[in-house]
């Protein structure tokens, strides 16, 4: 009898049968929680990055109101954010004073912005890269003109 409790005690250990079910529980839970945290950091970006476009757009527009607004040019400029650390991000902003685009000759000048991330450092937006657009009036008022002359 003393014999078969020292045996006993001596097979204490797990068995391969034991090690592998506890394996096989333990990534059948972690495999849902990683991709769950992948998800998470990928829906993270691009609120991020939704975040950061928008604001650039907005900053754009205004610069270009207030441009507009002081000189009545119209045309268009593009160019890119590398000196703010997005050298992805691209922006193009069209100032026009054409009834085709929205406007009224030397009386309304229709302002479009656009931002958009460069994925594939082509230079143009192509479907499927994140862009937003923002797009608005201004009037000709000779008090814009002087407020920006002096």
């Amino acid at each position: 009898m003393i014999a078969a409790l020292r045996q006993r005690r001596a097979n204490r250990g797990q068995t391969l049968l034991e090690l592998v079910v506890a394996s096989v529980l333990l990534a059948a839970t972690l495999a849902p929680a990683l991709r769950l945290t992948r998800d998470a950091m990928r829906t993270g970006r691009e609120i991020e990055t939704a975040g950061v476009l928008n604001s650039f757009c907005i900053s754009e527009m205004e610069r270009h109101m207030a441009l507009g607004a002081a000189d009545w040019s119209t045309g268009a400029t593009s160019g890119s954010f590398a000196s703010q650390g997005y050298p992805s991000l691209r922006y193009e902003v069209v100032r026009s004073d054409d009834p085709a685009d929205g406007g009224i000759e030397n009386k309304l000048m229709a302002i479009v912005s656009t931002v958009w991330e460069d994925a594939n450092g082509n230079g143009d937006w192509d479907a499927g890269e994140p862009r937003v657009v923002y797009a608005t009036k201004i009037a000709s008022m000779s008090g814009y003109q002087e407020g920006a002359g002096g």
